[in-house]
């Protein structure tokens, strides 16, 4: 994970690995209680947590700049 800039409005993100799938994805960096991203910091890894994980899980939680970007169509893949 790295930290950066989002290219088009400018705010904070994080770079995170996903795992199982080891893509990218840009996350805010303020936890939000509407997150369903947990970020392992030891090893800089993200994970997409389901709604019934999240009641087990005890960290903070990020959300996908993706979901709050308002560029965010301007980078999706068709």
């Amino acid at each position: 994970m790295k930290k950066g800039v989002c290219f088009s409005c400018k705010a904070p993100i994080f770079w995170v690995t996903m795992v199982p799938s080891n893509r990218k994805m840009p996350v805010n960096t303020v936890p939000s209680p509407e997150g369903n991203v947990s970020i392992d910091w030891n090893v800089w890894e993200g994970i997409v947590l389901t709604k019934e994980s999240l009641s087990f899980f005890q960290g903070p939680l990020y959300i996908s700049h993706f979901a709050t970007c308002p560029y965010a169509q301007a980078h999706r893949s068709n």
